[in-house]
Order: C-alpha cells, then sequence, then structure tokens
C-alpha cells in the first residue's frame, strides 16, 4: 500500500491510502456495470467490496484487539509472529512505547526479549533504499517507533538493554546507520531525517554511558564512531529543523565516549573535533545546555585519564595542543562572559586556565645526548 498522505480532513491518513485503489476499481466496476457486462462490472465491484472490507476487518477489527491492556507479553509476541505486517508491527511498538513511558514496563520488555524482537523490526525496517518502483523499501514511522522504544529500554533499564542492543547491532553498524541517514543523496524530508538522527544520537549516548572505558577504548568506538558523530554534527549545521538538539546530543555523545578513554580524546582531536565543537557553540550561542556540555567536553578532552582516585591532571600533549590552535581558551573565556552564573562553565575555564600557568619541568640539557646529522 502506497504512503498515505497528510490527512487534512476529518478522516484517518490510512483512508487516503485506501481511496487510491478502492475509487478507481469502483469507477471502472459502474462502467462496466453501465455499459451492460453485468457479469464483469458485478465480478469488479465485488473485488473492490472485499477489500474495502478486508481493510476495515485489519484496521477496525483484528488490529483493535491489539491494545496495551493486553500486556507486554501479548504485544512482543504479535510483533514477533508478523514481522512483515507493517499494520502489526506500528500498533505494537505504539503500545510498547506506551508500556515503557506510562507504565514503567520497560525492566519486563527486556525480561521478555524485547530487545531482539524490536531490533528484528529496525533491522528490517530501516533501509533508506528504493525499489524498481521509486517506493522506500524500509518504513519511516516503524524506524521511528523502534528507535523510540530502543532509547525508552536504555532509560529504564540501561545496563541490561545497552549489552543486548549491542550484541544485535554492532557498534560500526550503529556509525553505519548515521552514516547513511547524514548521505547527500538520501531522499528523505530535513524534518524527518533530522528526528531520527536526534534518535540515533540519543541512543548512542545512552549505549556509551552504560559501555565501560575498555570496551570504548576499542577501535569502532574510539574511531568508526567518534569520526561518524562529528560528521553528522558537521554535515547538519545549518539545518533549521531540530539544529540545536542535533548539537547538543552530538556533543552529548563524545563526552561520553571519550570519558576516561585517552584513545578517543586523540581521535576527538584529530578528526578536528574541537573545531566542530566551537562551530556548533558559535551557532548556538543562547543555548546554555550545548554551551554547558561543550565546554566539559573540551577541558575533559585535553586532561589524560588518570588512576581512580588519583588527583593528578595530565596534559594530552598533542590534544592539548590542537585545543590551543582551535582556540579552546578563548572559546570558554567567551561562554564565561555568556553565561556567568553556570558554575560547570566557569570551573572547566578556572581549570584550563590554572594548570596551564603551572610551570613546566625543564629538560636537564647534560643528559641529552645530541647526535651529528651528516
Amino acid at each position: 500500500m502506497p504512503a498515505a498522505k497528510p490527512s487534512t480532513g476529518p478522516c484517518p491518513q490510512w483512508w487516503h491510502a485506501t481511496q487510491a485503489f478502492l475509487v478507481p476499481g469502483l469507477i471502472v466496476s459502474l462502467i462496466f456495470l453501465a455499459m451492460g457486462q453485468q457479469l464483469v462490472g458485478s465480478i469488479l465491484l465485488s473485488l473492490n467490496l472485499g477489500f474495502l472490507g478486508w481493510v476495515l476487518y485489519h484496521r477496525c477489527g483484528l488490529l483493535s484487539s491489539i491494545t496495551v491492556k493486553k500486556g507486554v507479553s501479548f504485544n512482543l509476541r504479535n510483533m514477533d509472529e508478523n514481522l512483515h505486517g507493517r499494520l502489526y508491527q506500528t500498533r505494537c511498538l505504539t503500545n510498547l512505547n506506551t508500556l515503557i513511558n506510562t507504565y514503567n514496563k520497560g525492566p519486563r520488555i527486556v525480561e521478555k526479549g524485547g530487545v531482539r524482537v524490536i531490533l528484528r523490526a529496525f533491522i528490517l525496517y530501516s533501509d533508506n533504499e528504493k525499489d524498481s518502483g521509486g517506493e522506500h523499501v524500509g518504513n519511516v514511522e516503524i524506524t521511528e517507533l523502534a528507535l523510540q522504544a530502543m532509547f525508552g529500554l536504555l532509560r529504564t533499564s540501561p545496563k541490561e538493554s545497552a549489552t543486548q542492543i549491542l550484541q544485535k547491532w554492532t557498534i560500526k553498524h550503529v556509525a553505519g546507520y548515521l552514516d547513511e541517514l547524514n548521505h547527500d543523496d538520501l531522499d528523505m524530508d530535513e524534518k524527518v531525517r533530522n528526528k531520527l538522527i536526534v534518535l540515533v544520537l540519543k541512543i548512542i549516548a545512552q549505549l556509551s554511558e552504560h559501555t565501560t572505558p575498555e570496551a570504548r577504548g576499542s577501535n569502532g568506538w574510539s574511531n568508526t564512531l567518534v569520526t561518524s558523530v562529528l560528521h553528522c554534527m558537521k554535515a547538519r549545521l545549518r539545518d533549521q529543523t531540530e539544529a540545536e538538539s542535533m548539537q547538543q546530543w552530538g556533543i552529548c555523545c563524545l563526552y561520553n565516549i571519550q570519558h576516561n578513554v585517552n584513545v578517543s580524546k586523540e581521535s576527538f582531536s584529530n578528526c578536528g573535533g574541537f573545531n566542530v565543537v566551537l562551530d556548533a557553540v558559535r551557532r548556538h550561542r543562547q543555548a546554555l545546555k550545548l554551551n554547558q556540555l561543550a565546554a566539559v567536553l573540551m577541558a575533559e578532552c585535553v586532561f589524560e585519564s588518570v588512576s581512580k582516585h588519583a588527583t593528578a591532571l595530565k596534559f594530552l600533549p598533542e590534544v592539548f595542543a590542537e585545543a590551543l590552535s582551535s582556540g579552546v581558551m578563548s572559546a570558554l573565556q567567551d561562554m564565561g562572559k555568556e553565561f556567568p552564573n553556570n558554575g560547570d562553565i566557569h570551573n572547566c575555564k578556572r581549570l584550563m586556565a590554572s594548570e596551564y600557568s603551572k610551570p613546566r619541568p625543564e629538560v636537564d640539557v647534560d643528559r641529552v645526548e645530541f647526535v651529528e646529522m651528516n
């Protein structure tokens, strides 16, 4: 069935798609009946009425029995058994989101294997390619609902959800999907695209927060994912819809990825991360939350992660040099003036200034061996 057009009247959206099939069929049936072709006209009329009855049965009869009150197991079972039924997937995912957000059933959904079922639907319907007829293979509505459900599970049952999601949807595939959404040739409305991007960034932020530093030190996290997030922030910097939200969640992702992981800090610096973050700050000077996250991210990135319970700070030389070259010190100064009452920005500015002003250990030249080059 083709995508439903936005509803402009009292009828629901799906009815417009139904009319695209029903009305031409009824007109042809009436033409045949008017021409005296009673048999052909009657057959076509019966087929059209049968199609209408089938639609109404699924929309108003069968699907109406799949409700939130039927519970977690009932909705998951219907999703699992009707993977290729888009109506089932949409209704069940809507119910699951209600169960998560309204009835706090996130842990129950995880316990019943809901992560696997939701990911199956997401992987199947998130395909943005087009078939030979020019229609999208996937389904944006189901994709959005599945992402909302995953984010809800990560909020309510973080550790178990993060583990199960990463088993089925590896971090390289997460980065790949984010790159796909940012592809220049993607034929998708900006509002729809950016809404999906924000949901993906929220999921990345949650996955990063609940993944150990040792795991985030792998190449998939520290290089591939950091590169994808920075590319997304840079590509979507001048968008009009969801612009501030995308930049804010992108910075949140970067902070969670690099926290206590030196490799990620260096990757962030090598990929021009300071310039990307500073561009976001300049674009959204009045956004307190974005500026606050950016200040904490930039300040933490320049320091090497030390052992637990240690208070000493140590600069990462190359990262710190890149920060100075990008003008982080000056930016923190400006952010402090813009938001003088924000403690996080003030502390980051003071920390950077105090550490930078400390004397550096001098090299004993008598112990340095100089080799003469011919």
